[in-house]
Parts: structure tokens; C-alpha cells; sequence
């Protein structure tokens, strides 16, 4: 009984982290966009700093998916947001 019940704890713990990642996978994908975004209206020469940081944390936050920790795949998909806005921000003016 204790066996059934450590299994399906399991289970549902594994269950809940691929919904997890499944959701930090989507919020990467926008992230990318963004990123595309912000390199087309020239924030590689206004923002480069903030284009960086951004495309950084998002390949990191792809590793911890692809190694199964969505907690540290979040913290990284959500600086990426952060820095890619930062980067769109600056970038309005500059072109």
C-alpha cells in the first residue's frame, strides 16, 4: 500500500512538472519572439547589454528544461522577459 501510494505521488509529481515545463517552454517561445523583435529594431547597437543578458538567460533557461528543473528554467525563462523588455524599451528610439 505504501509502495502504490509513493508511486502515485510520483507520478503526479512528474505529471505536474511536465505541465510546468510545458508552460516555460511557451513563455521561452514568446521570449524568442521578442528576441527577434528586438534585434530588428536595432537593439543590437542601442541594447546590446540588454540583448545579451536576454539571449543568455534563455539558453539557460532551455538547459534546465531539457535537465528537468523547471524551477531554475523558470527563474531564467522570466530574467530573459525582463532583459528583452528592457531591450525593446531602448530600442524605440534608437532607430
Amino acid at each position: 500500500m505504501r509502495r502504490e501510494a509513493a508511486l502515485a505521488a510520483l507520478g503526479l509529481a512528474l505529471l505536474a512538472g511536465c505541465a510546468t515545463g510545458g508552460k516555460i517552454q511557451r513563455n521561452a517561445e514568446v521570449v524568442k519572439g521578442d528576441l527577434e523583435k528586438a534585434r530588428k529594431s536595432g537593439a543590437t547597437r542601442c541594447a546590446p547589454r540588454e540583448l545579451a543578458l536576454a539571449e543568455a538567460e534563455l539558453d539557460f533557461g532551455r538547459a534546465e528544461i531539457d535537465h528537468g528543473n523547471p524551477g531554475a528554467a523558470a527563474d531564467h525563462v522570466r530574467r530573459a522577459e525582463q532583459q528583452v523588455k528592457r531591450a525593446l524599451e531602448l530600442s524605440k528610439s534608437c532607430a
